[in-house]
């Protein structure tokens, strides 16, 4: 885990094009969102380089939220707002912004992976979520590789949280015995293993963890 504390940010996209301009990088579809929408913007490669949330503001007006701002979004987008008619603006957070201090033990403590704790371009987004992925919607960056995996059915891993546990009595039976640990955060491990596996405890460390939630 590269680091611990956020660093959010909060962009503004507005302008006649806003909603082409965040389509064509997103991986769900923004035409399909009511109100708030949980996103990917991934590389060429098809691995995430920014895990967001995007808020319809009003007409030609979207939020973007980033819960750590490791990659400069900012200086991603400006590339390629620079052929649109997008102006794009740093929002102050609100008070109760839920990017603090706790935003990662508590996104933890429900199973969540946020992508943008992790290693930039090391995951797939079916790993991490296929909540924020729509498989109908094309034309994104990344949007073949995401494609291929899945009509090929090419997505061997997943990536999920586990909580360390005292030893329950069925545990040899469900214990998961090939996987690799991403990263560790007090009693928290986040593990990649393999996505045809249906047991849900591993051994580590000598101690014991548990999965929180598999379905995120």
């Amino acid at each position: 885990m590269l680091t611990q504390i956020p660093k959010p940010i909060m962009i503004l996209v507005k302008g006649s094009e806003s909603l082409e301009f965040l389509q064509n990088l997103v991986t769900n579809d923004l035409y399909k969102c009511d109100k708030k929408q949980h996103n990917f913007i991934l590389t060429p490669q098809g691995k995430i380089k920014y895990e967001i949330y995007i808020t319809k503001n009003g007409t030609n007006e979207f939020l973007v939220e980033c819960s750590n701002d490791q990659n400069n979004i900012l200086e991603y987008f400006s590339k390629y707002a620079e052929l649109s008619d997008v102006n794009l603006k740093v929002q102050s957070l609100p008070k109760n912004s839920i990017y603090n201090k706790d935003y990662l033990s508590n996104s933890l403590s429900i199973g969540i992976v946020d992508a943008n704790f992790q290693q930039t371009d090391k995951f797939y987004p079916s790993e991490i979520s296929n909540n924020a992925i729509d498989y109908e919607k094309g034309c994104y960056v990344g949007q073949e590789v995401v494609s291929r995996m899945k009509h090929r059915q090419l997505n061997k891993n997943l990536v999920r949280v586990f909580k360390k546990i005292i030893l329950i009595e069925d545990f040899l039976e469900k214990r998961i015995e090939n996987f690799e640990i991403l990263s560790e955060y007090e009693d928290y491990l986040i593990v990649k293993y393999k996505a045809n596996i249906e047991e849900f405890y591993l051994y580590y460390n000598k101690d014991f963890y548990e999965l929180i939630n598999q379905n995120i």
